[in-house]
């Protein structure tokens, strides 16, 4: 069950980074390392 939560708020994170990336225009970090 914790690797399920991790899992679910990795990937939660991981969107809401790449949407604020890209409003903010400063997405070039993590296109970089994707």
């Amino acid at each position: 069950m914790r690797y399920v939560l991790f899992v679910l708020i990795g990937l939660s994170a991981f969107t809401l980074a790449e949407a604020g990336g890209l409003s903010a225009g400063s997405s070039g970090k993590m296109s970089g390392i994707v």
